[in-house]
C-alpha cells in the first residue's frame, strides 16, 4: 500500500511473476531427470551402498512406539495381533501391482546390475521399449510432461519392438516443442481405414489439433507439451491417447474429439497454453524481461571470457610473463595480462574490471585460463591422429632454471595421410630420477591424455642405465606393461658417444679443439679484440663472420667453427700478431699465435674439418622429426662409407696438399721432420727396481712429426669412428627388418610368406594383422606400381597407392603406420627444453610463481 499499489493488482503482479518464473526458470533449475542422470544416479547408489538399480530415495520418518507403564508381554501380544490383522488383510491392487514391480525388479538386478537392462527386458507388461534423443537440442524429450524425455509403452501385442527404438522413429511430422505450432498438414486424399478417414475441416473446429501422416492418427498439441501430469483417468502411464499414441477412431471422430476438448486434462493444458502464447507475444511481460535479462547476462559473460582467453593466447604465444609484482588498483604497473586488458578493452569491459566480483583476473583465474588452453592444445593435437591411432612415446630429463628435474613427454604418430608428427603434450617435475618414479609418471601422463597404452608401439630415450637399464631401466619397466612396446636407443645420442669417444682418446685432437676452444674466448670475449678482428675482415673486403664456441652435443657447430676458422685463417694470425705487440693479454696472444703457426695446426684443421663434414649431413638429418627409421639406418651407411673412403694415401696426400697451399699464404715453414734431433729416452735410475708404463712431464703431441701424423691422425681418428658406428649402430631389433619388405632391392620385397613379416604380425599380434589379407594386397601394390612403369619402387610411391586406396589395402595401412610412428632421436625433446627455458628464465623462478 506505500506504493499506492490496490491489492487487486499486486495480487495479479503476484501471480504473473510466479507464473513467468516457473515458466522461465522450471526447466533450468527444476527439469525433470533425463535418463542419463537415472543411470549416474543408479551407478551412485551401486557404487556407495551396493544397492543395484536404484534411481533415487525417498525421505522418512521413523517413529518409536513406546510401551506403556506396568502393561508387560500383554502390549507385545496387542501389537503382534495387529501386525497378524495388516498382514493378513487383502492387498489391494496398487499393493499387488507394486509387489510384481519389485519382484522384477529384484530379477532384473540378479541377472544385470545395470539400469539400462530393464529398458531390453521382454516381458507380457508394460514396460519402457524406447528412448528418444533429439540431437539438435541435445537434449532428451518427454512428450508425457516436459521436454526432457520420451518414453512409450509396449505391450506383447503391440506393434513397436521391446528393443530400444533408434531415432529414425521418432514421429517427426508432428510438432517437437510448445515453441512450434500444431501440424496440420492438408492432403487431397488421407488414407482410408475400413472406408472412413481423417477429414481436414477437424481444424477449423479443433485450433488443437494435430495429424500425423505417417501413423495416420490424430494428436492433442496442448495435452502433449502442457500437461502438468502423467496420471489419466483410465489410462496406461506411457500409453495416453492423444499425447503418447494418437487416435485414428473415424467411425465417429467428432464424439470423441469433442469429450476430449472437455476433459478435465485437455482444459487446463489448454490454459496454460494460451498464457505461454500470451507471455511470448507480451515483449514487456515479466517472464520475457527476465529470459532477455538472463540471456543479454549470458551473452556479456561469454564476451568477457573470450576477451580473456584471446589476452591469455597471446600471452602464451609470445611467452611473455602474465602477472607483475602488484596488481592493486594504485599500481602503475599490474603486469602484462591485467595491463593488456585495461589497454585494449572497451568502457563496458573497463567497468567489469574495475568490479569487485566478475572480472575473473585473479591468479587463481589466470591459471585455470592457462590450463584451459593446454587442454584445447592437447585436444587439437590427438585429434589429428589416424583411426588406427598408434604411437610412440619420446622421453627425456633435463634441469631448469630452478635446478628442478623436468621430464619432457612427447609422443610420434601419424595422421590419415601418412603425415608424421612429434608433439609434446608437457613436461613433470620429477622429484626422484629412478626408473620407478619415471615409468610411473610416464604411464600417468599417457592415461591423463586419454591414450591407449596397448597402443604404444615404441619408446625411445636416451643412453643413461636409468632410461635404457634391461633388468631395471624404464625401458625394461615399460616393457612389463606393454611387452610389444621395443626400445629405440636415440640415434642423435648414438653418433654424438662415437664422436666423444673419437676426441677424447687421441691427444693430437684434444689438444687441437683444446687451441680453437681459446681461441674463441680470446677473441669472442673481449669487446676490444673482437672489434679489431671485425676491422681486419673489414679492410680486407671478405665477409664479416664471428667466430663459434663448441658445444659437446651439437656436432654442427664444430663443424662451422673450424669451417670458419680455416676461411679466415689468414685474419687470424694478423690479428694475433698485433695483439702480441698491442692489447692487454700479450702473453696468451702469443701462446696462440705460437700454436696456431704451425704446419702440424694446419694439416689437423684440414683432416678435421673433411672428417666432420661426412658427418655433419648425418648429424643434421638426425635433428629432423619427420625422419623415418629406414632413412636413418641408411644414412648411417653411407656416412660410415664415406669416412672409410678417407683412410687411403690419396686422401692423405690431397690434405697435404691444400695445407701446404695455407702455409705458403701465410708464410708458415713446411716442416716434414722434428726441427731438433730426437734425444734417446732413458729411464731414472732410482726406478730400476720398478715396473714403468710411462714417463711424466712429456707432451706426446710434440713427439710426433708430420710424416708419422698419416698414422696417428688420419688413420687412427678414421678407425676409431668406424668402429664406433659398427658398434652402437648394428643393435636393432629384429622387428626393424620389415623395412626390407618395401625395399624393392631386397628379395622378400612385398612377399607375405617370408619370416620377417611372420615376425613383425607376432610382435604386434595385439592389432590383428590379417595375413591372409595381406598377401593379397601386396600382389594388388606390386601390379599397381608395375603399370606406372617405374623401375624403383620407392617406398614414397607405396605409400601414395595405400593412401588412395585406404579401403583397398586396410592390413597393409596398418603396417605401414607402425613402420613410419617408430621413432629415431629425441631431438623433439631438446628443442622442447630450449622452449622451457625461454619461458621459464631465471625471473619467473626468483618470484617463486
Amino acid at each position: 500500500m506505500s506504493f499506492r499499489v490496490s491489492k487487486t493488482s499486486v495480487s495479479s503482479i503476484v501471480i504473473e511473476v510466479c507464473q513467468a518464473v516457473l515458466t522461465t526458470l522450471r526447466d533450468v533449475h527444476m527439469r525433470k531427470p533425463t535418463i542419463k542422470d537415472f543411470e549416474n544416479t543408479a551407478d551412485a547408489f551401486y557404487n556407495k551402498w551396493n544397492f543395484p538399480n536404484c534411481i533415487g530415495s525417498i525421505d522418512g520418518k521413523h517413529i518409536r512406539v513406546k510401551c506403556p507403564n506396568n502393561s508387560g508381554i500383554y502390549y507385545v501380544e496387542i501389537l503382534y495381533s495387529l501386525y497378524q490383522n495388516i498382514m493378513n488383510k487383502r492387498k489391494g491392487g496398487a499393493t499387488r501391482l507394486r509387489e510384481k514391480n519389485k519382484k522384477l525388479l529384484l530379477s532384473l538386478a540378479n541377472s544385470n546390475m545395470k539400469v539400462d537392462s530393464f529398458f531390453k527386458i521382454q516381458s507380457s507388461k508394460p514396460q519402457i521399449s524406447g528412448i528418444k534423443i533429439d540431437k539438435q537440442n541435445d537434449s532428451c524429450r518427454n512428450v508425457i510432461n516436459n521436454d526432457d524425455v520420451e518414453i512409450t509403452m509396449s505391450t506383447q501385442s503391440s506393434t513397436i519392438s521391446n528393443s530400444l527404438i533408434d531415432s529414425s522413429e521418432i514421429k517427426k511430422d508432428i510438432s517437437m516443442n510448445k515453441n512450434e505450432k500444431p501440424v496440420q498438414p492438408i492432403l487431397l486424399f488421407y488414407p482410408k481405414t475400413n472406408n472412413r478417414n481423417f477429414q481436414s475441416s477437424y481444424y477449423n473446429k479443433f485450433n488443437w489439433l494435430e495429424y500425423s501422416i505417417s501413423d495416420d492418427a490424430v494428436f492433442c498439441f496442448p495435452c502433449r507439451h502442457f500437461s502438468s501430469s502423467g496420471n489419466f483417468r483410465g489410462q496406461t502411464i506411457g500409453n495416453a491417447a492423444y499425447i503418447d499414441r494418437g487416435v485414428k477412431c473415424w467411425r465417429n471422430p467428432l464424439q470423441s474429439l469433442t469429450k476430449h476438448s472437455r476433459s478435465e486434462n485437455h482444459l487446463s493444458s489448454v490454459e496454460r497454453w494460451n498464457q505461454y502464447k500470451a507471455i511470448q507475444s507480451n515483449q514487456n511481460s515479466v517472464a520475457n524481461l527476465l529470459k532477455s535479462s538472463r540471456a543479454l547476462e549470458i551473452d556479456n559473460n561469454r564476451k568477457h571470457i573470450y576477451f580473456l582467453l584471446k589476452a591469455t593466447l597471446y600471452l602464451a604465444k609470445q611467452g611473455l610473463a602474465f602477472r607483475g609484482k602488484n596488481e592493486s588498483s594504485m599500481s602503475k604497473n599490474k603486469g602484462n595480462f591485467i595491463e593488456l586488458l585495461e589497454t585494449f578493452s572497451d568502457d563496458s569491459m573497463k567497468i567489469r574490471l574495475r568490479s569487485r566480483y566478475g572480472h575473473y583476473t585473479s591468479p587463481e583465474y589466470q591459471n585455470d585460463l592457462i590450463h584451459v588452453l593446454g587442454c584445447c592444445t592437447r585436444k587439437i593435437i590427438l585429434s589429428k591422429m589416424s583411426a588406427f591411432s598408434v604411437y610412440s612415446i619420446l622421453v627425456d630429463e633435463t634441469k631448469d632454471s630452478s635446478k628442478k628435474e623436468q621430464l619432457s613427454f612427447v609422443i610420434r604418430f601419424v595422421d590419415i595421410k601418412f603425415n608424421i608428427f612429434e608433439k609434446a603434450l608437457g613436461c613433470s617435475h620429477m622429484k626422484k630420477s629412478d626408473a620407478t618414479s619415471l615409468a610411473q609418471e610416464i604411464v600417468k601422463l599417457i592415461q591423463e591424455n586419454n591414450l591407449d597404452i596397448n597402443k604404444c608401439i615404441a619408446q625411445c630415450y636416451d643412453g643413461a642405465s636409468v632410461m635404457s637399464g634391461v633388468y631395471s631401466g624404464v625401458q625394461q619397466k615399460i616393457n612389463e606393461i606393454v611387452p610389444h612396446a621395443v626400445y629405440i636407443h636415440c640415434y642423435a645420442h648414438r653418433l654424438n658417444l662415437c664422436l666423444v669417444d673419437c676426441i677424447q682418446n687421441v691427444p693430437l685432437i684434444v689438444d687441437f679443439f683444446d687451441t680453437i676452444q681459446n681461441l674463441y674466448k680470446y677473441l669472442m670475449n673481449s669487446q676490444t679484440r673482437y672489434e679489431l678482428f671485425i676491422e681486419a675482415q673489414k679492410n680486407k673486403n671478405v665477409k664479416v663472420i664471428h667466430l663459434e664456441r663448441l658445444v659437446d652435443t651439437r656436432w654442427y657447430y664444430w663443424y662451422t667453427s673450424l669451417q670458419k676458422v680455416k676461411s679466415r685463417y689468414t685474419v687470424i694470425i694478423e690479428v694475433l700478431t698485433f695483439l702480441t705487440e698491442h692489447g692487454d693479454q700479450t702473453v696468451r696472444a702469443v701462446g696462440l699465435l705460437e700454436k696456431l703457426s704451425t704446419f702440424k695446426f694446419i694439416i689437423i684443421l684440414e683432416v678435421m674439418v673433411n672428417v666432420l663434414e661426412c658427418i655433419h649431413c648425418l648429424s643434421c638429418e638426425l635433428q629432423n622429426s619427420n625422419i623415418i627409421l629406414s632413412k636413418a639406418m641408411l644414412l648411417v651407411k653411407s656416412t660410415r662409407n664415406n669416412i672409410l673412403k678417407l683412410r687411403c694415401e690419396e686422401s692423405w696426400l690431397k690434405f697435404h696438399r691444400k695445407a701446404t697451399d695455407i702455409a705458403i699464404c701465410n708464410g708458415i715453414q713446411i716442416q716434414t721432420h722434428n726441427k731438433y734431433k730426437k734425444r734417446k729416452q732413458t729411464f731414472n735410475k732410482h726406478l730400476n727396481d720398478y715396473f714403468v708404463q710411462s714417463t711424466l712431464g712429456r707432451d706426446k703431441t710434440k713427439e710426433k712429426d708430420v710424416s708419422s701424423m698419416k698414422v696417428e691422425l688420419l688413420y687412427q681418428v678414421v678407425d676409431r669412428i668406424v668402429t664406433q658406428l659398427d658398434e652402437r649402430f648394428s643393435k636393432n631389433e629384429q622387428v626393424f627388418d620389415i623395412f626390407n619388405v618395401f625395399d624393392y632391392t631386397n628379395a622378400h620385397f612385398l612377399r607375405a610368406e617370408c619370416v620377417t613379416i611372420n615376425k613383425f604380425i607376432d610382435h604386434y599380434k595385439i592389432f590383428q594383422i590379417n595375413t591372409l589379407s595381406l598377401s593379397s594386397e601386396f600382389s594388388s601394390i606390386k601390379a599397381t606400381l608395375e603399370l606406372d612403369n617405374n623401375s624403383q619402387f620407392k617406398l614414397e610411391l607405396i605409400l601414395n597407392i595405400v593412401l588412395n586406396l585406404p579401403f583397398a589395402f586396410p592390413e597393409t595401412t596398418k603396417i605401414l603406420s607402425i613402420m613410419l610412428t617408430l621413432p629415431v632421436t629425441t631431438a623433439s625433446n631438446e628443442r622442447f627444453f630450449s622452449s622451457l627455458k625461454r619461458i621459464k628464465n631465471f625471473l619467473r623462478t626468483s618470484i617463486g610463481d
